[in-house]
């Protein structure tokens, strides 16, 4: 036993990653240890934790069972932080386990709301639902948003 090897974290893990046998050599002999996947969905080769390895049946390479076994390990999403554009509101995704998931967006004003919070990760069309649920509760202009987005910096 390697004490220099209590926890490791893999950032911007893709397919190929996830695919190769030298990962899942890795990952048995990290035993009980901590191992933190962060990001996959923004690596070269993304993918979904949740779709358990069937982003390969659409980028059609790789092992579809070996994607889905490196899913099963990691599935909990214990800790998760995405940044995506939806509807032209600039939205986070949010959790810390045992917490819900909580969906928030940065307003006109520059803050962050909260949305909602849910016990499933929410998908981008249930976050963009919510982002036209709090334009209109705000009454907020195509005029102020467009506003909002050009003034955004590059």
């Amino acid at each position: 036993e390697d004490p220099m090897q209590d926890a490791a974290v893999v950032f911007l893990g893709g397919r190929s990653f996830a695919t190769d046998g030298k990962t899942q050599g890795f990952l048995n002999g990290m035993k009980d240890r901590l191992v933190v996947m962060l990001n996959s969905e923004d690596a070269a080769g993304n993918f979904a934790v949740e779709n358990q390895g069937k982003e390969l049946l659409w980028g059609g390479w790789g092992s579809i069972d070996a994607l889905g076994k490196f899913c099963e390990t990691f599935k909990e999403e214990t800790y998760y932080y995405r940044v995506a554009y939806v509807n032209g509101w600039k939205t986070v995704i949010f959790r810390s386990y045992p917490h819900p998931w909580e969906v928030l967006l940065e307003g006109l004003d520059g803050r962050l709301v909260t949305l909602f919070e849910a016990e499933q990760k929410p998908s981008l069309e249930q976050v963009g639902e919510a982002a036209s649920t709090y334009e209109e509760a705000n009454g907020i202009t195509n005029a102020e948003k467009s506003k909002m987005m050009m003034s955004r910096p590059s």
